[in-house]
């Protein structure tokens, strides 16, 4: 135990993580407590192994880093790291009195959060940072007290099983690091996502599942039995845990279908792409991305310049609408299904669809994500067409004020900008963002 200990102080020191030691010395006290609770004795030996891991890390990484405490020293200023964070919760708690009740639905936080970012927000927007304000917003309060009553119900148990002078002291000592273990994981989960990772609910699961045959079943536990149901009773569990297994390999099949589309559809081979799209679609029907493929092949081929016949061409696009309509259907939420089905029906003169109904649907993909640049360039130009050089700029310069990541995708919106600015005399501004195409050039140059 001893060289895991050190092993494993010697990782949280080198993580550096303020949560990550704060939720350490959380589940310290628990640990504490809890052996207090069952007359533990504490191996200081064991402790002293895990403080040494921690300062060991501290030669690892150079003790004239930071304020002389290598990795460490990022416990220096604790304001730095919340300051993303709570741009993050200022945006999330929106969220929340937006539907504070019935919630916005479970596992969706990630495809709504777009529309509530802050400008300044880099952070990916798959997750709260804060997983009890992330289970308030997809399932409302009653999921939060439910949450904080299934947590509470735990410690609960816990704490009367210590207490019984009946249960074993072994027993009772790894009870307590189990605990204390699960505390510090809850009390990290407040500035990350610890129960939103499938590898971390596993090895929760298996402390749970643990701590269950720890517990005394007399005085503490309930136990339910089930043998006067007779044997078929444990093939109905196996059947129950046979579902969700069948219904990740379906879609895992369906995953390996979309990847083997995606390939063809990179070299060009879009109706061979078809056949990979349908494997996938019949394996998880639910999933929108497969018909946003679909759609996204037929527009790409209708634009591709082939000799097509009238009639085929009327159909492949009857069909590309179809599967963009339901691809929103399945997920309103996808910002490219309006950018690209205003793409589609623009390129169709025998549609006979304005170019208001095209405005309308550019303007829709800007409001599920603000920052999704693609749509605001076709916007811009369709303000451009028009003569209506005013809103043309005010829709690119309002886009400038979020935060992108520098990838050359974005190249062709800064290029928009820098011509919009020198139309209006903006020379400086002009300067600032061909600085910036050249920068991400550079980075870029040679990577492919």
């Amino acid at each position: 135990y001893t060289g895991a200990l050190v092993s494993a102080g010697i990782v949280i020191g080198l993580i550096g993580s303020r949560g990550a030691l704060l939720a350490l010395l959380l589940g310290s006290i628990c640990l504490w407590a809890a052996a207090g609770r069952g007359n533990v004795r504490i191996s200081w030996r064991k402790i002293t192994s895990l403080l040494a891991g921690v300062l060991l890390s501290m030669a690892v990484t150079g003790l004239d880093t930071g304020l002389g405490l290598g990795r460490l020293g990022s416990l220096g200023d604790p304001l730095s790291a919340g300051a993303d964070r709570l741009v993050i919760w200022q945006a999330s708690w929106e969220m929340l009195r937006d539907a504070p009740w019935y919630g916005i639905g479970a596992g969706i936080y990630g495809l709504i959060y777009p529309a509530y970012r802050l400008h300044g927000d880099a952070s990916a927007g798959h997750f709260a940072h804060n997983d009890l304000l992330q289970l308030a917003i997809e399932t409302g309060w009653p999921g939060l007290l439910l949450g904080l009553a299934a947590f509470s119900s735990f410690a609960l148990l816990v704490w009367r099983g210590l207490k019984l002078e009946s249960a074993e002291i072994e027993k009772k000592r790894e009870l307590s690091g189990m605990a204390a273990g699960l505390a510090a994981v809850s009390f990290h989960s407040l500035f990350t996502f610890n129960f939103y990772i499938y590898a971390t609910l596993l090895l929760i699961a298996v402390m749970l599942a643990r701590s269950y045959f720890l517990l005394p079943q007399k005085g503490v536990l309930r136990v339910f039995d089930m043998s006067h149901l007779g044997s078929r009773m444990k093939y109905l569990l196996v059947a129950l845990c046979l579902i969700p297994l069948t219904l990740l390999c379906l879609r895992g099949a369906s995953q390996l279908a979309t990847n083997s589309a995606l390939e063809l559809l990179r070299q060009d081979k879009i109706t061979e792409s078809f056949r990979y799209l349908n494997i996938a679609k019949n394996f998880w029907p639910s999933n929108d991305f497969n018909w946003y493929m679909e759609g996204e092949a037929l527009r790409l081929g209708l634009a591709s310049g082939l000799r097509i016949e009238s009639a085929d061409q009327q159909y492949l696009f009857e069909r590309a609408r179809a599967a963009f309509a339901k691809a929103a259907e399945l997920n309103p939420y996808r910002a490219a299904v309006p950018h690209k089905l205003g793409l589609l029906l623009s390129a169709n003169e025998a549609a006979g669809d304005s170019s208001d109904t095209v405005t309308q649907f550019y303007r829709h993909a800007l409001e599920i994500d603000p920052r999704y640049f693609p749509a605001r360039i076709e916007l811009a130009r369709i303000y451009q067409r028009e003569n209506r050089f005013d809103q043309a700029r005010g829709l690119v310069e309002e886009g400038l004020s979020y935060y992108y990541q520098d990838v050359p995708g974005l190249i062709p919106y800064l290029e928009l900008a820098v011509q919009l600015r020198a139309q209006n005399g903006d020379q400086s501004g002009v300067e600032e963002l061909l600085q910036k195409i050249q920068q991400i050039r550079t980075k870029w140059q040679g990577r492919g």
